[in-house]
């Protein structure tokens, strides 16, 4: 099928990177409507709302809907007319359906909490990547969308940390300290918190999990050493309270390592 566009505006799709339109250009072009599927990844995908089409011997499909289907999301500054395509991990929608679908479906549950864990452990995974701005975007992250994505990772967290019943609890606290969450506000306050509660339920396995690992960060050891008081005016009664609490992990069986660790968090106060 040939059809005849009149007034195709290919400004947005030429010269739409840059920061300002000079002119809008506009050309009458003919289009041929033969494209009869689309399959990305060897999966046929839906028909886009607006049907692709062919022009001088080259292929046009809307940019969103590409974008989308490949992981990425597409934001328009009409003020500046540029286009940000910013990656968003399948991976995390992924946890994400899969948590979501064990919720509605009890029968689901122990499965899909298997598949979690399997993707938690891999090396790849950190909480951080739901907070990520890809490419120094901030302003172009889709807040509005993006909070729901957020929100659902911390109820993910929380389910995690304390419901997550298939997992031991070094594995379950070394996921989290190594994820090095960089992000403000709700999220660091609850991820913090389960830094602490980790420490103060299971002592002797949270200092076993630093010195076997060496993906934890300075600032995390900080947050460790430091404890809920990090979240308060930091007088020397507090300092000395805390204090006294790291000193008394040196009463358990560790090793020269796990002191050495141990020590490490009582230098830094």
């Amino acid at each position: 099928m040939k059809k005849f566009l009149s007034g195709f505006v290919i400004g947005g799709l030429v010269f739409g990177l840059g920061t300002s339109f000079a002119s809008t250009i506009v050309k009458n072009i003919t289009a041929h409507y033969i494209v009869n599927r689309i399959t990305i990844n060897g999966k046929e995908a839906l028909s886009p709302d607006e049907e692709p089409f062919i022009c001088n011997g080259r292929t046009y499909v809307p940019l969103r809907y590409i974008s989308e289907n490949m992981g990425y999301r597409v934001k328009w500054d009409d003020n500046n007319k540029n286009i940000y395509i910013v990656e968003e991990s399948a991976k995390e929608k992924y946890v994400l359906a899969l948590y979501d679908d064990m919720l509605v479906d009890s029968k689901k549950a122990s499965t899909n909490e298997k598949k979690i864990i399997d993707i938690l452990k891999d090396e790849e995974w950190s909480w951080k990547k739901f907070y990520a701005i890809e490419g120094g975007m901030a302003d172009y992250r889709f807040e509005d969308e993006s909070l729901d994505f957020r929100k659902a990772s911390r109820d993910l967290m929380a389910w995690f940390v304390e419901e997550c019943k298939n997992i031991d609890i070094q594995s379950k606290i070394r996921i989290i300290v190594e994820s090095d969450l960089e992000t403000d506000g709700v999220a660091t306050e609850m991820y913090y918190g389960y830094i602490w509660d980790l420490l103060d339920e299971h002592p002797v396995d949270f200092i076993k999990v630093l010195a076997d690992t060496n993906n934890v960060s300075e600032e995390i050891y900080k947050v460790v050493a430091y404890g809920e008081q990090l979240t308060y005016d930091y007088s020397d009664e507090l300092a000395n309270k805390r204090l006294e609490a790291l000193k008394d992990l040196h009463n358990n069986n560790l090793s020269e390592k796990e002191k050495e660790v141990v020590d490490k968090l009582i230098g830094i106060l």
